[in-house]
């Protein structure tokens, strides 16, 4: 149990940080649990909170220097059979976080969603609804500062950030491959080639957002996956880009009785405090984690770009700050090789040329996936370790497309023959039994 959930005892909050993270996680119990919460999360039945839900906390889930994140329970109706879990995400030292409203305006168009969820916009605070009813007005006029706080320094509840999620009941990928190294086992290739799948469909709705470009995105209660839009309309794609892109942004869902999803769970992305559509004239050195730094931030190409490196005279630049759907590939080809070698990137990158027999022509081209051959992962589907490389190449141009990508692993899914010993009884009893299972 985590120490913030023990009874207070000044005795196990030894820094100031844990007392200051206790202290928010009272203020978040009590918001949420008398029904003062202004608006339902994304799914709810309609109504406020504090007429057709009751919350009820269940556990801290994570703090830090940032904010603190904890699990609630959501009953929806007179009865506790029909409730749901989410994960609320608060700022640490206040309520009113820049930042926050900032990650969920990035959140909104990429997120799968119900068009029941985008009608209802229960995502949106009071304070957030009247600022977009104020542009659909047209209104040039800035929206008002936030009112004063109240009597002793209170912030109204209508002007608290926060951001409330699906709770993803498995946690990250950074515990998964905790687990599978404990087990003393690794991922086989069948979940490694779905997982690879999950990530490379995050990226597609990335730059096709399913709110804009999903075929069913005006009918009514549809859930609107990832998917690549007809010729046609990818000239309407965009240019949104991660920024921190790794396993700990990457959570594991439950199977979900989908094909795709019967027996691997599904992979959700997660923490867009950094990401952001980026226009080819601003070339900077974006943040990002350390270890996930792709070549357009690394790249010696920078030591050669002139002073001013917002302009004409460096948007055709072929690799640094050259940011676009190129960059997001280059993550999952990171995330990729964290599952596969149960490690992370390796630092400082190293960077070599190699042959790739799976493009037409056999092309040499610089990658840093090359240590995936060096004897060390001769177990793995030699195929995945070739298209993983390919995503670490050091020129954008050399990666493949999310229109290859998803072709390629669509393909390779739909070869049973590649998959001995891996049948769906296996697999299943491998993550349920063997991995999930296991204590943490």
């Amino acid at each position: 149990m985590n120490k913030l959930d023990l009874p207070y005892n000044p005795a196990n909050l030894k820094n100031a940080q844990e007392r200051q993270a206790y202290a928010r996680l009272q203020q978040l119990k009590t918001f949420f649990e008398s029904g003062r919460a202004s608006a339902a999360p994304p799914g709810g039945s309609g109504g406020s909170a504090a007429d057709k839900q009751r919350w009820k906390y269940q556990r801290v889930l994570g703090y830090g220097g940032n904010g603190v994140a904890a699990k609630f329970r959501i009953f929806e109706g007179p009865d506790d059979d029909h409730h749901r879990d989410v994960a609320v995400k608060v700022q640490l030292r206040d309520w009113r976080s820049s930042g926050l409203r900032e990650e969920k305006r990035i959140m909104r168009p990429v997120r799968p969603a119900t068009r029941k969820q985008r009608k209802l916009r229960k995502d949106l605070t009071p304070r957030e609804l009247e600022e977009k009813k104020r542009r659909w007005d047209y209104n040039p006029n800035p929206p008002p500062p936030p009112p004063p706080r109240g009597a002793g320094g209170e912030v109204p509840d209508s002007q608290k950030d926060y951001i409330v999620m699906d709770y993803v009941p498995n946690g990250d990928l950074r515990t998964l491959i905790a687990k599978v190294n404990e087990e003393d086992t690794k991922f086989p290739d069948r979940v490694l080639w779905s997982f690879f799948m999950c990530l490379v469909k995050q990226c597609i709705g990335l730059a096709y957002y399913p709110r804009k470009f999903h075929p069913d995105r005006r009918l009514d209660d549809r859930d609107l996956d990832e998917r690549i839009p007809p010729d046609q309309q990818k000239w309407r794609w965009k240019n949104m880009i991660h920024f921190d892109y790794d396993p700990l942004n990457i959570f594991v869902d439950n199977i979900d009785g989908t094909p795709e999803h019967l027996v691997v769970p599904k992979l959700k992305l997660a923490d867009f405090g950094l990401a952001g559509e980026v226009k080819s004239q601003k070339r900077e050195r974006r943040l990002a984690k350390w270890n996930f730094y792709a070549p357009e931030q690394f790249g010696s190409e920078w030591d050669f770009l002139p002073a001013e490196r917002n302009g004409a005279n460096i948007c055709n630049e072929p690799v640094a700050g050259n940011y676009s759907i190129h960059t997001n590939i280059w993550c999952i080809g990171q995330v990729m090789f964290c599952l596969m070698t149960r490690r992370w990137p390796l630092q400082p990158p190293v960077a070599g040329g190699f042959k790739f027999p799976i493009l037409p022509g056999n092309p040499d081209i610089i990658t840093y996936g090359g240590t995936l051959f060096n004897g060390h992962w001769e177990d793995i589907d030699r195929d995945l370790r070739m298209v993983v490389s390919l995503c670490l190449a050091h020129n954008p141009t050399d990666r493949p497309t999310l229109e290859w990508l998803h072709g390629y692993i669509q393909g390779m899914l739909a070869t049973p023959y590649r998959f001995v010993g891996q049948d769906d009884n296996t697999i299943y009893s491998w993550f349920q039994n063997q991995v999930l299972g296991a204590p943490t």
